[in-house]
C-alpha cells in the first residue's frame, strides 16, 4: 500500500529505495532484516505454484515449502528481540510479523503436503505447533477441514 500511494503521484520512485524506507519506518533498527526475510519468504512460497501455474504435485514445491517452518523459526529470533521496542509502531509492526509467521508456517505444511500428494497423512512440523494447532483448530475449523490434518 506505501508503495502504490507513494508511486501514484510519481511513478519514477525506486522500488527498492521506497521498500528500504518503508521497513525501516515499520519495523526499526532491523527493518532491513525483515525486508530480506519477507523477499525470501516470498521466493520459499513460490508465486507460479500458487498462481496455478505449476501442476499439484510437484517435488520440488514440496521441497521449498518444507523447508519454510525452519526459515521461520530462525527469524523468529529477530522477532522476538525487537517485539519489546520502545517505539509503538516498531513494537505492533514486529508483534503482527508474529502473527504473519505463525500463518506462513500453517500455510507451508498444508502446501507441503498438497505439493507433495500427502496431504492426509502429512505431520506439521515444529514444538511450536501444537498451542497454535489448538487454537486454530476452535478458531477455524471450517477451513481446517479442507487440509485434513
Amino acid at each position: 500500500m506505501y508503495v502504490m500511494g507513494r508511486t501514484l503521484w510519481n511513478d519514477k520512485l525506486d522500488f527498492d529505495e521506497l521498500a528500504k524506507k518503508y521497513f525501516s519506518c515499520a519495523f526499526g533498527q532491523d527493518g532491513e532484516k525483515c525486508l530480506e526475510y519477507m523477499a525470501r519468504l516470498s521466493e520459499l512460497f513460490d508465486p507460479p505454484y500458487l498462481r496455478g501455474k505449476r501442476e499439484l504435485i510437484d517435488k520440488n514445491a514440496a521441497e521449498r515449502f518444507s523447508g519454510i517452518c525452519e526459515y521461520v523459526d530462525d527469524f523468529r529470533k529477530v522477532i522476538e528481540a525487537n517485539a519489546g521496542s520502545d517505539d509503538p509502531c516498531h513494537a505492533a509492526s514486529w508483534k503482527y510479523l508474529k502473527y504473519h509467521s505463525d500463518i506462513c508456517c500453517l500455510m507451508a505444511v498444508a502446501l507441503e503436503a498438497m505439493a507433495s500428494g500427502k496431504r492426509k497423512k502429512h505431520k506439521p512440523c515444529g514444538s511450536w505447533w501444537k498451542p497454535i494447532y489448538a487454537s486454530t483448530r476452535t478458531r477455524y475449523s471450517k477451513y481446517l477441514m479442507f487440509l485434513n490434518l
